[in-house]
């Protein structure tokens, strides 16, 4: 699709699922015949979409950043526009899903819960600091009937000092920040934004003003 990208925005937070919002050209609705209807097509409901950005790494300008799964899918259409605007969050948006039962731990690690919270989100891949604080005991914690998981895992990311986020490989990254920490990406001295233009209606003369010589007329210069 990126031959067909008009703008796109992504919208990323820690502790938050990204957002990626992408406008496509649909001049001549070539793209309905890949919308699902009633036959297997790639745009669909929950199908995955990759978006890469470019960035000077080496020899590699192109960068995968993230994997977002689609939750809405608008056709835009007027006398001026045919366009096919595609939104989707991060799999992290499984963390806004309501727990239904309520669940009592008692003496299980804070590793032990993190993950626990992370798979009843249906979140498998996570990797957890190597912190001494991972392996505490927590005497209990109680997962609430009609809350979220991702409240339960504010809660304890909240009370040991973690943040977590989703990569671009789909991994629910946990963290204990420091101010430490090394620079994972470092931006040069390069150009964020460029716009180049034109304007009509401009002046084709130059208009000079001042005292006229000494002696002369009043027109002279």
């Amino acid at each position: 699709l990126s031959a067909a990208v008009l703008s796109y925005q992504h919208y990323e937070q820690v502790g938050e699922a990204a957002r990626l919002e992408v406008v496509l050209d649909n001049a001549q609705s070539v793209d309905n015949a890949l919308v699902t209807s009633s036959s297997y097509q790639p745009i669909g409901l929950n199908a995955s979409l990759i978006l890469s950005e470019g960035y000077k790494v080496g020899a590699r300008d192109v960068i995968k950043v993230g994997v977002y799964r689609l939750e809405q899918i608008r056709f835009m259409r007027s006398p001026q526009e045919n366009q096919l605007q595609l939104i989707g969050r991060d799999l992290a948006r499984n963390l806004d899903l309501i727990d239904r039962y309520q669940n009592t731990y008692t003496n299980q690690t804070l590793g032990y819960l993190l993950l626990e919270m992370c798979a009843l989100a249906g979140l498998f891949s996570v990797v957890l600091p190597t912190t001494a604080q991972i392996s505490l005991n927590v005497a209990s914690f109680v997962l609430q009937a009609g809350q979220t998981y991702r409240h339960a895992l504010d809660e304890l990311c909240a009370v040991y000092g973690l943040s977590y986020f989703l990569d671009q490989n789909e991994v629910l990254q946990l963290r204990e920040l420091a101010s430490s920490d090394t620079a994972v990406w470092t931006y040069q001295p390069e150009i964020e934004t460029v716009s180049f233009g034109r304007s009509d209606q401009r002046a084709n003369h130059i208009i000079v003003s001042g005292k006229p010589p000494s002696g002369g007329g009043v027109g002279a210069l």
